[in-house]
């Protein structure tokens, strides 16, 4: 599969360098022009609020990353009979890189 020129970044999981990014997206930050696709773990309500408060200051990145790790959905995310992950933007990719190949 030729994938040059396409970039990609891949979250395996919710970790310090994914909220930085999901941080720097929220503030129109300029992180996000590095990729052409990304993958990693959704932001849903629940995790959109940690990551508001992480932003705010009212905790910190260790506190918030815990939280991620107890959350229901990173549980959800790590069990493949789930199907959850499936949700992730890695099947699309799989199938455009296909499409754009010469």
């Amino acid at each position: 599969m030729n994938t040059s020129g396409v970039r990609v970044k891949v979250f395996p999981e919710y970790n310090l360098e994914w909220l930085n990014y999901v941080v720097d997206c929220r503030r129109g930050g300029l992180l996000q022009q590095n990729y052409d696709f990304v993958e990693g773990g959704i932001a849903n309500d629940n995790v959109i609020d940690t990551v508001e408060d992480f932003e705010s200051g009212r905790i910190t990145a260790e506190q918030a990353l815990d939280i991620f790790y107890a959350s229901h959905t990173c549980e959800l995310l790590s069990n493949p009979d789930t199907g959850l992950q499936l949700m992730s933007d890695s099947y699309i990719l799989e199938d455009l890189l296909k499409e754009v190949q010469p």
